[in-house]
Protein backbone atom coordinates (compact mmCIF):
# COMPACT_ATOMS: atom_id res chain seq x y z
CA UNK A 1 0.00 0.00 0.00
CA UNK A 2 1.56 3.27 -0.69
CA UNK A 3 0.89 6.47 1.72
CA UNK A 4 -1.28 8.05 -0.58
CA UNK A 5 -3.76 5.12 0.20
CA UNK A 6 -2.97 4.84 3.72
CA UNK A 7 -3.60 8.76 4.05
CA UNK A 8 -6.85 8.19 2.05
CA UNK A 9 -8.23 5.60 4.40
CA UNK A 10 -7.12 7.77 7.62
CA UNK A 11 -8.98 10.37 5.95
CA UNK A 12 -11.81 8.50 5.44
CA UNK A 13 -12.15 6.84 8.97
CA UNK A 14 -11.81 10.50 10.54
CA UNK A 15 -14.53 12.00 8.54
CA UNK A 16 -16.56 8.61 9.16
CA UNK A 17 -15.96 8.94 13.19
CA UNK A 18 -16.14 12.87 13.06
CA UNK A 19 -20.17 12.33 10.53
CA UNK A 20 -21.21 9.51 13.67
CA UNK A 21 -20.34 11.73 16.52
CA UNK A 22 -22.45 15.04 14.65
CA UNK A 23 -24.77 12.38 13.99
CA UNK A 24 -25.81 11.05 17.39
CA UNK A 25 -25.70 14.57 18.88
CA UNK A 26 -28.10 16.22 16.45
CA UNK A 27 -30.29 12.99 16.50
CA UNK A 28 -30.17 11.93 19.74
CA UNK A 29 -30.05 14.86 22.12
CA UNK A 30 -34.06 16.26 22.95
CA UNK A 31 -35.28 19.25 21.51
CA UNK A 32 -34.48 21.88 24.06
CA UNK A 33 -38.05 23.30 23.41
CA UNK A 34 -39.22 19.94 24.85
CA UNK A 35 -37.25 20.02 27.28
CA UNK A 36 -38.69 23.52 28.90
CA UNK A 37 -42.39 22.05 28.21
CA UNK A 38 -41.66 19.35 30.28
CA UNK A 39 -39.87 21.07 33.07
CA UNK A 40 -42.62 23.58 33.08
CA UNK A 41 -44.79 20.60 33.65
CA UNK A 42 -42.70 18.93 36.09
CA UNK A 43 -44.30 15.05 35.10
CA UNK A 44 -41.91 12.44 33.18
CA UNK A 45 -43.69 9.74 31.38
CA UNK A 46 -43.20 7.52 34.05
CA UNK A 47 -44.56 9.46 36.60
CA UNK A 48 -47.39 9.20 33.88
CA UNK A 49 -47.55 5.32 34.00
CA UNK A 50 -47.31 5.61 38.30
CA UNK A 51 -50.29 7.64 37.93
CA UNK A 52 -52.05 5.00 35.55
CA UNK A 53 -51.11 2.04 37.58
CA UNK A 54 -53.53 3.23 40.73
CA UNK A 55 -56.42 2.67 38.87
CA UNK A 56 -58.34 5.32 40.68
CA UNK A 57 -61.23 7.59 39.37
CA UNK A 58 -63.12 10.37 39.52
CA UNK A 59 -65.45 10.68 42.62
CA UNK A 60 -68.08 12.88 43.63
CA UNK A 61 -65.78 14.93 45.85
CA UNK A 62 -62.72 14.71 43.29
CA UNK A 63 -61.07 18.59 42.98
CA UNK A 64 -60.54 19.58 39.35
CA UNK A 65 -57.47 21.94 39.18
CA UNK A 66 -56.76 23.89 35.74
CA UNK A 67 -53.04 25.14 35.76
CA UNK A 68 -52.78 28.21 32.86
CA UNK A 69 -48.91 28.81 32.17
CA UNK A 70 -48.80 31.68 30.18
CA UNK A 71 -45.70 33.36 28.51
CA UNK A 72 -43.71 34.72 30.69
CA UNK A 73 -44.05 31.79 33.65
CA UNK A 74 -46.73 33.49 35.07
CA UNK A 75 -49.58 30.46 36.27
CA UNK A 76 -52.85 30.90 37.08
CA UNK A 77 -55.28 28.38 38.42
CA UNK A 78 -58.95 27.63 38.78
CA UNK A 79 -60.35 24.96 40.69
CA UNK A 80 -64.28 23.25 40.68
CA UNK A 81 -65.40 19.60 41.69
CA UNK A 82 -65.88 17.17 39.39
CA UNK A 83 -69.03 17.41 36.85
CA UNK A 84 -71.13 14.22 37.47
CA UNK A 85 -70.95 13.18 33.76
CA UNK A 86 -67.32 12.63 34.93
CA UNK A 87 -67.13 10.73 37.64
CA UNK A 88 -66.55 7.33 37.31
CA UNK A 89 -63.60 8.29 34.53
CA UNK A 90 -60.25 6.36 34.52
CA UNK A 91 -56.82 7.96 34.08
CA UNK A 92 -56.79 7.07 30.27
CA UNK A 93 -60.56 7.55 29.82
CA UNK A 94 -59.94 11.16 30.98
CA UNK A 95 -56.79 11.80 28.92
CA UNK A 96 -58.82 11.06 25.74
CA UNK A 97 -61.54 14.06 26.83
CA UNK A 98 -58.85 16.12 27.87
CA UNK A 99 -56.11 15.31 25.41
CA UNK A 100 -54.81 19.11 24.72
CA UNK A 101 -53.52 19.30 28.84
CA UNK A 102 -51.08 17.71 30.83
CA UNK A 103 -52.53 15.97 33.49
CA UNK A 104 -50.18 16.44 36.16
CA UNK A 105 -51.96 14.53 39.11
CA UNK A 106 -55.12 11.89 39.30
CA UNK A 107 -56.73 10.80 42.11
CA UNK A 108 -59.73 10.09 43.21
CA UNK A 109 -59.14 13.55 45.72
CA UNK A 110 -57.02 15.33 43.00
CA UNK A 111 -56.79 16.17 39.36
CA UNK A 112 -54.34 18.84 38.46
CA UNK A 113 -54.71 19.52 34.29
CA UNK A 114 -51.93 21.89 33.30
CA UNK A 115 -51.78 23.84 29.62
CA UNK A 116 -49.18 26.09 28.06
CA UNK A 117 -50.80 29.09 27.09
CA UNK A 118 -49.21 30.48 24.15
CA UNK A 119 -50.54 34.05 24.92
CA UNK A 120 -49.62 36.74 27.69
CA UNK A 121 -52.10 36.47 31.18
CA UNK A 122 -54.28 39.13 30.83
CA UNK A 123 -52.77 40.10 33.92
CA UNK A 124 -49.42 40.98 32.92
CA UNK A 125 -49.47 44.59 32.42
CA UNK A 126 -46.77 47.48 31.10
CA UNK A 127 -46.34 50.79 32.42
CA UNK A 128 -46.17 53.39 29.76
CA UNK A 129 -46.75 56.67 28.19
CA UNK A 130 -49.87 57.35 26.41
CA UNK A 131 -50.93 60.66 24.20
CA UNK A 132 -48.67 62.41 27.35
CA UNK A 133 -50.17 61.04 30.10
CA UNK A 134 -48.84 57.47 32.50
CA UNK A 135 -50.78 54.55 31.01
CA UNK A 136 -51.08 51.10 31.76
CA UNK A 137 -51.19 48.43 28.67
CA UNK A 138 -52.13 45.17 28.63
CA UNK A 139 -49.59 43.10 27.82
CA UNK A 140 -49.72 41.07 24.50
CA UNK A 141 -48.00 38.71 22.18
CA UNK A 142 -48.39 40.77 19.30
CA UNK A 143 -46.19 44.26 18.88
CA UNK A 144 -48.93 46.27 20.21
CA UNK A 145 -50.31 46.05 23.92
CA UNK A 146 -53.82 47.49 24.47
CA UNK A 147 -54.40 50.20 26.92
CA UNK A 148 -55.73 49.29 29.85
CA UNK A 149 -56.30 52.32 31.72
CA UNK A 150 -54.67 56.23 31.46
CA UNK A 151 -54.05 58.25 34.58
CA UNK A 152 -54.44 61.36 35.07
CA UNK A 153 -50.57 62.12 35.62
CA UNK A 154 -48.70 64.13 32.74
CA UNK A 155 -45.73 62.23 31.71
CA UNK A 156 -43.49 65.82 32.24
CA UNK A 157 -44.93 66.00 36.20
CA UNK A 158 -41.90 63.15 36.74
CA UNK A 159 -38.03 63.35 37.10
CA UNK A 160 -36.43 62.70 33.61
CA UNK A 161 -35.38 59.16 34.65
CA UNK A 162 -38.90 58.33 35.67
CA UNK A 163 -39.98 59.44 32.08
CA UNK A 164 -37.08 57.42 30.31
CA UNK A 165 -38.45 53.92 32.58
CA UNK A 166 -41.86 54.77 31.29
CA UNK A 167 -40.74 55.18 27.82
CA UNK A 168 -39.16 51.33 27.34
CA UNK A 169 -42.22 50.31 29.55
CA UNK A 170 -41.89 48.94 33.08
CA UNK A 171 -43.33 45.28 33.22
CA UNK A 172 -45.17 44.10 36.13
CA UNK A 173 -48.07 41.18 36.48
CA UNK A 174 -51.30 40.87 38.79
CA UNK A 175 -54.30 43.26 39.92
CA UNK A 176 -52.74 43.86 43.41
CA UNK A 177 -49.12 45.07 41.87
CA UNK A 178 -51.35 47.66 39.46
CA UNK A 179 -53.53 48.88 42.05
CA UNK A 180 -49.88 49.89 43.77
CA UNK A 181 -48.53 50.95 41.02
CA UNK A 182 -51.22 53.25 40.25
CA UNK A 183 -51.50 54.70 44.08
CA UNK A 184 -47.71 55.60 43.19
CA UNK A 185 -48.07 57.49 39.99
CA UNK A 186 -51.25 59.37 41.27
CA UNK A 187 -49.81 60.45 44.27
Amino acid sequence: MTKYRICLIAVLLVSMGILGVLSGYFFLTPDPEEIQIADQNNVSPKAEEVMADKGERIGENTRIIYEYVYLGGHKEYNEATAPKNWQGLSLSEFKEIFDDWHIKEFSEEKVLLSKNMRVYSPKHYVLGIHDGYVAVFQKSDSHEDRVKEITQTPIEALPEQEQKRLQTGIEFYGDSELVKILEDYET
